[in-house]
């Protein structure tokens, strides 16, 4: 009995042992950031709004929805499909005017949208 004690203690050290062995390092063979080309980006205002969604905006909100419900009712009023009933697509990523358009977009073309009208 105390040699199966000693080998399980025995195997438990070993394999207490095994996981503070040294593990190599990976790292990429990349050149640093700061020798890198600037790369023009695109001046695009992906929060702008169109007169398309100006109108529907005021359809869906008016000016007697109190601030407390606007949230609420922008949501329901983007995604109902009898309203503009946005759907998801994950290839996507569009401003707002153009999720608007589409009426559709992944994630970020739906938080463009919402925060636009918002």
């Amino acid at each position: 009995m105390a040699q199966s004690q000693l080998a399980a203690g025995l195997l438990l050290a070993i394999a207490l042992l095994s996981g503070c062995a040294a593990q190599r390092e990976l790292t990429l063979d990349v050149a640093p950031l700061v020798s890198q080309p600037d790369v023009p980006l695109d001046e695009t205002d992906i929060l702008a709004m169109s007169p398309a969604m100006l109108a529907f905006l005021d359809n869906a909100l008016g000016a007697d929805v109190p601030r407390s419900q606007r949230t609420g009712r922008l949501a329901r009023a983007i995604l109902e499909p009898g309203a503009l009933g946005f759907s998801y697509d994950a290839l996507r990523t569009l401003t707002a005017a153009d999720a608007f358009d589409q009426r559709r977009g992944n994630c970020l073309a739906f938080s463009n949208l919402f925060i636009a009208m918002a």
